[in-house]
Parts: structure tokens; sequence; C-alpha cells
């Protein structure tokens, strides 16, 4: 099946309007967009007792190694996140959520999720229901993209 052009235009539209939304509401209630990003990126990527290492924490960010270390001490500063050599690669660090970020994510990550329930409320339950379910596959495709990412790079898509 050929994918509709119109399907990509929407796909593209829908996430850099929401991308806005989020970002400039971020902006708001935390300073940055970045570090709501970060913390985010740690919980769903890096699960409730895992880490990713710095590399991997940019690559889902889609920022410079340069960056994310900026942004990784900054976070380290405030007590949301704490960094240790990776046991299994000692050039590499892992990056994980304290207990603090943590508390930090859920209270300030719902406000700032709570941009959505405006956006959301227009649609009927069964409309909810259709979101929900391309949400699901989406995310499925985002995690196949970065385990084959992974494979054709020569890392193991192990902390996916």
């Amino acid at each position: 099946m050929s994918i509709p052009e119109n399907l990509k235009s929407d796909l593209l539209l829908c996430t850099v309007y929401l991308h806005r939304l989020l970002r400039n509401h971020a902006r708001k209630e935390m300073g940055s967009g970045a570090e709501l990003s970060i913390l985010n990126n740690l919980e769903h990527w890096g699960g409730p007792d895992q880490a990713l290492t710095q590399k991997e924490l940019a690559e889902h960010e889609q920022i410079s190694q340069a960056a994310i270390s900026h942004l990784v001490k900054k976070l380290k500063h405030q007590g949301l996140i704490k960094s240790k050599k990776n046991p299994e690669d000692s050039r590499s660090t892992l990056v994980s959520l304290t207990a603090k970020g943590r508390r930090h994510l859920s209270s300030r990550g719902a406000d700032i999720k709570s941009v959505f329930d405006e956006f959301l409320s227009v649609l009927s339950d069964q409309e909810l229901k259709q979101v929900a379910e391309a949400q699901a596959i989406l995310s499925r495709t985002l995690r196949q993209s970065t385990e084959v990412q992974r494979k054709v790079s020569g890392r193991e898509a192990d902390s996916v």
C-alpha cells in the first residue's frame, strides 16, 4: 500500500502544531521544554529502574551530544537526574531519573500535558478511542524504528 501524500502532510502539521503548543506551555511552566522532554524521554525509554546513555538520550532528543551534556549537567544540579559511568563501557555515561525527578515530572509534566485537555475535549468517545489506537500504533512504530536504527549502527536494542 502506498502512503498518501496528504497523510504525510497531515502528520507533519499535527506534529509541528502539537510540539509548538507543548513547547510554549512548557516554557511558561518550567522555563525550558527541553528539560521536560529529557525527563519524559528518560521515563519513557529508560523505564522505571533503567537508564539511557547520554548518546541515546541525545538521539531521542535529536540534539548534539554537547547540548545534551549541558542539559544533563543542569538537570543534575537541580537534583532531577543522576549519572554514572556505564559499567559495560567506561567511555559512556548512564543517565536516569532521581525520585525528585520522577515527582517533578509527575507534577509539572501533568501541568504541561494538560494542554491536551482542551485539544482533546472536542472529540467524541469513539474518536478518542481511535486516537488512542493510532497513538499505540505510532508508538510501536517509533520503538521499532529505534531498534532498526540501533541495529544498523551496531548497537543492541535491549534498552528500548
